[in-house]
């Protein structure tokens, strides 16, 4: 029985898309001192329940957020980017993460954001092309992503929309001739 946890040594993780919650028995909330102090307990199981949701990241203090922790969590949730401490926003780390989810793109340093890295991304995961800053697209990136998805033909500059591209996108998707430019379909 540990007695932080109260009387029965219980504890409960609450999690939605927007919040996590660790709770005693009393349901009172667990403070990341307590999860520090008695780290060697709880590492196993974080490292177990960040398989499930990445966003567990942000119970556990800054200095107990290490690179394989980190790395479990952005695999699940790249969205929990965020979570990771600046120190450990590597490349390899931030590309895995805007790889499961684009909107990591948004917590990912600017030093990394070339667009080598950006057309990785959008190979891996084509829809990231919708989060792609427009100083960084380039037709290969827009072509690499409608050959996939050709629905994303929609965040393609429209004066970009060439016949090549915009068949790529058509022949993938049929919805994409919905955003096919009026002059390329004559």
């Amino acid at each position: 029985v540990l007695p932080w946890l109260g009387a029965k040594g219980k504890f409960q993780i609450w999690s939605t898309k927007d919040d996590v919650q660790f709770m005693d028995a009393a349901d009172e909330p667990v403070s990341k001192n307590a999860i520090a102090k008695h780290w060697p307990l709880f590492r196993p199981l974080f490292q177990h329940l960040l398989h499930a949701n990445g966003r567990l990241l942000e119970l556990l203090p800054d200095d107990l957020r290490d690179e394989e922790l980190c790395t479990i969590a952005v695999k699940e949730d790249g969205g929990s980017l965020f979570c990771v401490p600046a120190a450990l926003r590597t490349e390899r780390l931030c590309e895995a993460a805007a790889t499961e989810n684009s909107i990591a793109l948004r917590h990912t340093p600017k030093g990394l954001m070339t667009a080598d890295f950006l057309f990785r991304v959008v190979s891996k995961n084509s829809k990231a092309l919708q989060d792609i800053p427009p100083e960084f697209l380039s037709t290969e990136m827009c072509m690499r992503a409608v050959e996939n998805d050709g629905r994303l033909l929609q965040h393609v500059p429209i004066d970009w929309r060439t016949l090549p591209l915009c068949e790529a996108a058509v022949r993938q998707d049929g919805v994409a001739l919905q955003h096919v430019p009026k002059c390329t379909l004559t």
